[in-house]
């Protein structure tokens, strides 16, 4: 069995002693070594990554698991990881943590709600950070918030050169209210554009791609993640597609910002 990387055609068993050897080193080897998972479909590569759960830091964690929901394998092996107590819910980003406990297959959503706990209700939530929240025009910190924007929402809604943004546009929304910024972070399903459902596609060779469809025609869909990769899958190679009314943008974002945190990001984008 044989994989094409690139230009090089590399056995599978080649490829993950590589690997390995490179999950054995600093961060940035690690950081190659997840890149390269990804080409990779052996099912002992999802437990070779587990077993090294506790060396990763915090983005690791959330590359590792995000990479381990691309494989229907994986990401069982992923949510025995819970189970077990290898993996914490806390060190689950929120786009993966909602799509375990709001997968279509029963089973598995059965398995993840009980151990994840059933989602909580989303306008509580906001109720509970507009009460508990500092003003952000005079306690939050925008330099602050600048770093939180790029670790948590830069990937979609800021473009590069390379690509465009694929959620909407944060800029000029300085009238924007509290109440509208705390709803629209902590329960972004509550109003959501068609463009930016998510659709959910399993490959016949096992590959799982979860995103919003940007492009398609007669042969062929581009689905963009929520990593901000885009991936094109053509539709002879579709085993089963569902269509959700659930936002590209994830719940969950209660398990990564403090009401400090969320009114320094909110000074941020005020003033960016």
């Amino acid at each position: 069995m044989a994989l094409l990387l690139g230009s090089q055609l590399i056995e599978v068993e080649q490829e993950l002693q590589v690997i390995r050897e490179l999950l054995d080193q600093g961060t940035e080897a690690r950081s190659l070594a997840v890149a390269r998972s990804r080409y990779v479909a052996a099912d002992e590569l999802a437990k070779e990554l587990l077993s090294r759960w506790g060396q990763f830091g915090f983005q690791e964690q959330s590359d590792v698991a995000s990479l381990l929901m691309s494989r229907t394998t994986w990401r069982d092996a992923l949510l025995g990881g819970l189970e077990s107590g290898v993996v914490q819910a806390s060190q689950l980003p929120p786009a993966v943590v909602q799509g375990l406990i709001g997968h279509f297959d029963r089973n598995l959503r059965s398995r993840a709600v009980a151990v994840l706990g059933r989602p909580s209700p989303r306008q509580k939530i906001v109720e509970e950070y507009l009460e508990q929240m500092p003003n952000p025009n005079t306690h939050g910190h925008s330099v602050a918030g600048q770093q939180l924007y790029q670790m948590h929402c830069a990937v979609c809604h800021s473009s590069t050169p390379e690509r465009p943004a694929i959620g909407p546009a944060v800029e000029n929304l300085t009238h924007w209210t509290n109440h509208q910024w705390v709803t629209a972070i902590m329960d972004p399903s509550l109003v959501v554009e068609q463009k930016y459902k998510q659709t959910v596609v399993l490959s016949v060779n096992d590959e799982v791609y979860s995103g919003i469809v940007s492009v398609e025609d007669d042969q062929a869909m581009t689905i963009v993640g929520n990593d901000g990769q885009s991936r094109k899958v053509l539709h002879a190679d579709v085993q089963d597609r569902q269509s959700s009314h659930v936002s590209l943008m994830p719940d969950g974002f209660e398990s990564r910002l403090s009401p400090q945190q969320l009114a320094d990001l909110i000074q941020y984008l005020r003033t960016r």
